[in-house]
């Protein structure tokens, strides 16, 4: 909505968009999806940075860190992977939830932590050890190109925070002639 009112001025984009953060923010952090997927939480955390800019800017930074803060401590195993539902028998999926990568990068930026940055760069890392970026269940069929595309182009400010860093240069292949 933040996006369709930033193209078209229409004010009723800019409502709608008023609706659903006023009605998250009333909620609050602890009852903000909280056994929900965490791709879900991220892709809401990405339209809740977009709406910031027409509307309760400071509210809506301060509830992003929080909702972050919360999954950060509640929803993230020992080696930095984040669950996909909320199961605290089960903790984590082996995979990366598309969206949650650019939410981190969101907080890193809203407030300069670099606990956010080093969040993405462990889900880039596990990514990098062959764990599948997507936002389907484990035991699903592959999605297809175009949605896989789809969804590493919204991880982009997050690898440009990483490049800002030099963290990148990290994992690239070293010419021979450099060896």
């Amino acid at each position: 909505l933040s996006s369709l009112y930033d193209t078209t001025r229409e004010k009723r984009y800019l409502d709608g968009a008023r609706t659903i953060v006023d009605f998250y923010l009333e909620r609050g952090v602890e009852d903000f999806f909280p056994t929900d997927a965490t791709f879900c939480i991220g892709v809401a955390m990405i339209g809740f940075d977009r709406v910031r800019a027409f509307y309760r800017e400071d509210d809506i930074r301060q509830f992003i860190l929080g909702v972050l803060d919360n999954i950060m401590a509640n929803r993230c195993d020992a080696m930095g992977i984040f669950d996909y539902w909320y199961d605290s028998e089960r903790k984590a999926f082996p995979y990366i939830q598309a969206h949650l990568p650019e939410a981190l990068n969101i907080g890193y930026k809203l407030s300069g932590d670099i606990k956010y940055l080093k969040a993405a760069w462990r889900l880039f890392q596990v990514h990098q050890h062959g764990g599948p970026l997507t936002v389907e269940n484990k035991n699903m069929p592959s999605e297809s190109g175009y949605a896989g595309g789809y969804h590493i182009a919204w991880t982009m400010g997050c690898l440009q925070s990483f490049a800002e860093h030099g963290w990148l240069a990290k994992v690239q292949y070293v010419e021979p002639d450099a060896m």
